[in-house]
């Protein structure tokens, strides 16, 4: 596919492409929506997408059989308003701090169901205008969880930590999460769970939280 250099709008969702992201992509730099998930691409992504800076839209590569890991290049792309997703692919490493720069999110931050090996960077905490949802579910992370994320207090919903391998206690930070109205997941912990000597805060709008909501068990 050859597209002009002045191309604004790439949105190539379910159309069953298969082969790898073109490192020319990057050559796009006016282009504002990157949208690529539900096909059979594979490889890498490349470097290259952190010189897309002018997108203010999304970025999404989910549902392919995306490899290797998240370039840290893609920490430049700080105007994405919407949301950044390559949930359901391969891909492995650790989640780039250099992601904690896109402050601009206001929707979703979705990366669940990957081969992730890192802890949840702290600089996450920066994303405090994501509203409805954080989701790393699935991902084979492990370490602790930061009490920066308590600093995410746009959070309305979904927020998805599951089936990871994380260890210790919940940060209580997470209480701060005071809009948060339903869809918070922290079950699967490994090895040594701590329960915390004080109750967690629970988020502003707790009856809402109903048990098929809230799961905080092993």
């Amino acid at each position: 596919v050859t597209l002009p250099a002045t191309t604004t709008t790439i949105e190539y969702s379910a159309l069953e492409y298969t082969g790898t992201i073109p490192t020319e992509f990057g050559l796009l730099t006016d282009t504002t929506r990157l949208n690529l998930e539900d096909n059979t691409l594979s490889g890498t992504m490349p470097t290259e997408l952190g010189n897309c800076e002018k997108i203010n839209g999304y970025l999404s590569t989910a549902s392919n059989m995306i490899t290797g890991s998240l370039p840290t290049q893609l920490g430049r792309l700080t105007k994405i308003t919407t949301y950044f997703a390559t949930f359901e692919n391969s891909m492995t490493g650790g989640l780039p701090t250099e992601l904690g720069s896109m402050t601009g999110i206001k929707a979703q931050f979705n990366h669940e169901s990957n081969l992730f090996t890192s802890t949840v960077p702290t600089e996450f905490g920066k994303l405090t205008s994501i509203s409805s949802g954080l989701e790393l579910n699935s991902c084979n992370m492990d370490g602790q969880l930061p009490t920066e994320l308590g600093g995410m207090t746009a959070m309305k919903n979904l927020l998805y930590l599951h089936n990871n391998k994380f260890t210790g206690s919940i940060p209580s930070q997470i209480g701060q999460m005071k809009k948060m109205i339903k869809n918070v997941y922290l079950s699967t912990w490994y090895l040594n769970y701590a329960l915390r000597s004080t109750p967690l805060s629970p988020p502003h709008q707790a009856t809402a939280l109903t048990t098929s909501h809230l799961t905080l068990c092993l």
